[in-house]
């Protein structure tokens, strides 16, 4: 199942990906988790994520802010 298409009563897990794709603009995926993320914004979909995915989320965005200075 798409992202898009999701639309649930039930809270669904975010995992870190969605949020790297949308921060970085992926090119395959980010045009989706974008919308993934503004269905969750607008209390659409209930999401739900774990301290564990902010710190993945954060360090993803470390190393890809690192490569591009290194």
């Amino acid at each position: 199942m798409l992202l898009n298409n999701y639309a649930l009563e039930e809270k669904i897990f975010i995992d870190a990906n969605i949020f790297i794709f949308n921060a970085l603009d992926d090119p395959r995926f980010g045009e989706n988790a974008t919308s993934f993320l503004e269905k969750v914004e607008k209390g659409r979909i209930k999401g739900v994520i774990t301290p564990i995915v902010i710190d993945e989320i954060f360090f993803k965005l470390l190393v890809a802010e690192a490569s591009n200075v290194f």
